[in-house]
C-alpha cells in the first residue's frame, strides 16, 4: 500500500494523511496525552466517516470528524487520570475521593520485616554481613566489590549465599523459597579495578614484576580445571568423567555399558558378516547410535581390563 492508494470517494491514503496532521496542527488539545496517540485517533475517525459515507463527504466534514475522535480519546485520557474536560484539565475531586484509600494500611509488614532482619542478621558470617552493607551503602555490584576488595565473581557469590542462607532462616521450620526477582543494580564497567594506592600489597608486587595482571597456572588432572577453565586434555577429561561417574554412583544411578576394545572387533566382524546393527545393540544390551558411533569412529572403546 502506498501514499496513492485510493480509499474512498476519491481520497487517498495520502490525503487522509494531510488531512490527519492538519487536524493535529489546529487541535486545542495539542498539550493533552500523547502525540502519536492522538494521530492515531484522528486518522481512524476520518478513515471510519470516509468508508461509511454514500455520498462523497467534504474536506470539512472530515475535519470535523477528526476532531470529534480526537476530543474523545483526549476526554477519555482525562477522564482516567482524574482530569476535568470542562475546567482546563483540573483535578476532579471526587475521582481522588474514590480512589484514595482513607484508612492507613497495618503496620504489620514493617514491624515483622525489622525483626525479621534483627533476629536473622547475627546469623550470617560476617563476609556476608560486610558484603550486604556496602552493596546497601554503594549501590553498585562492581564499586562494592571494589571497596570491598574482592573480585566481582566472588563479590556476587557472597551475595548469593547471603540470600540463600536470610531465606532458609526466614523461612525457619519450612521449605525455603528461592530467590526471586532481578537485581537492577549493574555494575559501573568504570570500576573494575581499584586505583594503585588501594590494591593489595601482593598484587602492587606482581603487577610491578610481571607488568600486568597475573595469570594463574593452571592444574591439570582435575574435574575443576575442565568445568571452570574449559581445559579439554586428556588427564583433565579423564578426571572429569572419574568425577561424574562417582556422583552419579553416589546417587544410586546405574552406570553406563561401555564397548571394549576386544568387544568392537567382535562387532566389526559379525557386522561384515551382515549382522544388523540392531541386533548387535540388542547383544550387548546398548543403543543402536552408541553401536553406528563406535563403527565411524566418533566414539573410541575402553581398554580391556587387565587380568589380575
Amino acid at each position: 500500500m502506498t501514499a496513492d492508494t485510493p480509499v474512498a470517494h476519491g481520497y487517498t491514503m495520502r490525503d487522509l494523511q494531510r488531512m490527519a496532521r492538519y487536524v493535529l496542527r489546529t487541535d486545542r488539545w495539542h498539550t493533552a496525552a500523547d502525540i502519536e496517540e492522538r494521530y492515531d485517533a484522528v486518522w481512524f475517525g476520518i478513515t471510519e466517516y470516509l468508508l461509511s459515507a454514500d455520498q462523497p463527504p467534504t474536506r470539512q466534514e472530515l475535519f470535523t470528524a477528526g476532531r470529534r475522535a480526537n476530543d474523545a480519546r483526549v476526554s477519555a485520557e482525562m477522564r482516567t487520570h482524574g482530569r476535568s474536560t470542562h475546567v482546563y484539565g483540573a483535578p476532579m475531586p471526587r475521582f481522588h475521593a474514590y480512589w484514595t484509600v482513607t484508612n492507613p494500611q497495618s503496620p504489620e509488614p514493617g514491624v515483622v520485616e525489622r525483626l525479621a532482619v534483627a533476629q536473622i542478621w547475627p546469623r550470617l558470617t560476617p563476609r556476608q554481613q560486610d558484603a550486604l552493607t556496602m552493596l546497601a551503602t554503594v549501590g553498585d555490584y562492581r564499586e562494592a566489590a571494589v571497596r570491598l576488595g574482592v573480585t566481582p565473581s566472588t563479590f556476587r557469590v557472597l551475595i548469593f549465599q547471603a540470600r540463600r542462607r536470610f531465606l532458609r532462616w526466614w523461612h525457619e521450620g519450612e521449605t525455603a523459597s528461592r530467590p526471586w526477582g532481578v537485581d537492577r543494580r549493574f555494575g559501573n564497567r568504570s570500576a573494575t579495578v581499584p586505583s594503585a594506592s588501594r590494591r593489595r600489597p601482593a598484587t602492587q608486587a606482581v603487577r610491578r614484576r610481571t607488568g600486568g595482571r597475573p595469570v594463574p597456572e593452571l592444574v591439570h588432572g582435575r574435574a575443576s580445571t575442565y568445568t571452570n577453565h574449559a581445559c579439554r586434555c586428556p588427564p583433565c577429561t579423564q578426571a572429569a568423567t572419574d568425577d561424574t561417574r562417582e556422583r552419579d554412583r553416589a546417587n544410586g544411578a546405574v552406570p553406563r555399558r561401555r564397548i571394549t576394545v576386544s568387544q568392537l572387533a567382535d562387532i566389526r566382524t559379525r557386522r561384515a558378516d551382515g549382522t544388523t546393527i540392531t541386533a548387535i545393540a540388542a547383544d550387548f544390551a546398548v543403543s543402536d547410535s552408541y553401536i553406528s558411533r563406535l563403527l565411524s569412529g566418533k566414539r573410541l572403546p575402553v581398554p580391556d581390563q587387565e587380568p589380575v
